[in-house]
Parts: structure tokens; sequence; C-alpha cells
């Protein structure tokens, strides 16, 4: 009911006994959403609720696809939220289930996505920095904890590919974990690099 314009803008009826009522009143209330909300909003809404439920219960992989489904009906900032919820799930838990949905994230919205192209600025700066430090994460975990030199390098060289503005910098990193003079002759022979990230594979190059 409109309260503003007097109008009966949904209906349901129930009709039974005490217990039967009851029983349908769940879905009463769910008949009466989609008759006033847009089916995505709903949609959305009704999904990060099971997403959110499914998390507090431990259901992780439950949630998980919640989630999904969820960011299936939203775009915008809305889109990002649900994003950013998804790849936090499993902090903690499931190291590869992580790395999985951060993956997931980039391949769908990050830098270079036509979707990352459809957000306005904010967004794409949540994108940005959230993916920033995780893959930035990772890479010192893989060298640091791991001992993985090559697993680090290919997360540096992950950062070079999302975020150009860093390109030098992070093949550089990949290089001297790596060793992989392919990528030192590149920094060495582009004009792009700047001078001191060129001296540093120059000297990488000559083993001083």
């Amino acid at each position: 009911f409109d309260a503003d314009v007097g109008d009966t803008v949904a209906t349901v009826r129930v009709d039974g006994e005490p217990p039967a009522v009851l029983a349908k009143t769940p879905s009463a209330v769910d008949d009466l959403l989609d008759q006033v909300a847009p089916k995505a909003s709903f949609a959305r809404a009704r999904a990060l609720a099971d997403a959110r439920r499914a998390r507090a219960g431990g259901d992780l992989d439950g949630a998980d696809a919640a989630f999904a489904r969820a960011i299936a009906s939203s775009t915008g900032a809305e889109l990002v939220t649900a994003w950013l919820e998804r790849v936090r799930l499993y902090d903690a838990y499931d190291r590869v289930k992580e790395e999985a949905a951060w993956d997931a994230f980039a391949s769908s919205l990050g830098p270079g996505t036509p979707a990352f192209a459809a957000l306005d600025d904010i967004d794409k700066a949540r994108v940005g920095s959230s993916l920033h430090q995780s893959l930035s994460a990772r890479a010192s975990f893989e060298a640091d904890e791991l001992h993985d030199a090559p697993a680090a390098a290919r997360v540096h060289l992950r950062i070079a590919a999302l975020f150009p503005a860093e390109s030098a910098q992070q093949t550089l990193a990949a290089a001297k974990l790596s060793g992989d003079k392919a990528l030192l002759e590149k920094l060495v022979h582009d004009d792009g690099v700047d001078d001191d990230t060129r001296l540093q594979a120059i000297a990488l190059l000559h083993g001083q």
C-alpha cells in the first residue's frame, strides 16, 4: 500500500488454517516483493542475504555461489561491493580458493576489462587499490614465506600487466627474483623506462 497516494500497489492472498498460513507467509512476501521491486534489485538483495547467512554459518562454498548470483545482478558501485565481499570470503581459510577468487575478480572487473571501463573514477580506484594490495601481499608471501621466487616473479609480472604505470619497477622486481635475462634486456632497451630502473637492469645483466 502506497501511504502517500492511498493506492494499493500489490496484493497476495493466503488462505487456510493458521499453521498453513504461517508456512506460506515467506513465499507470499516474496511474491509481494516481486510485484513492487525491480527484478534485478530484488535478486541481488536476496543473493546477498543468502551469501551473508551462509558465510555466518561457515558454509563458505555456499556463500561463494550466492555472491556469484549477486554479482550477476549488480552494476556499478553495487557490483564492486559484491565482488569485494566475495574475494575476501576465503581469507585465512583456504589460500588456493582465495587466490582463485582474486584472479576471477581481476579477469572480470580488473583494469583493462570492459566492465572496469564502465565504472566511475571512485569505483575504479576501489577496484585498483584492492587488487594492487592483494597482489603485492601475494608476491611478498610467495617470496618471504614460501621461498618460491618463480611464483613471486609471476605475481610481479601480473601487477606490471594490470598497472602500466608500475610496469618497469614490477618487471625489474620479477627479474631480480627469477634471474630472467630476457626481462632485463627488455628493460634496458625500452625507451619508456626511467634511468634508475635501466641502470639497475644493466648492473644485473653484468652481474654487478
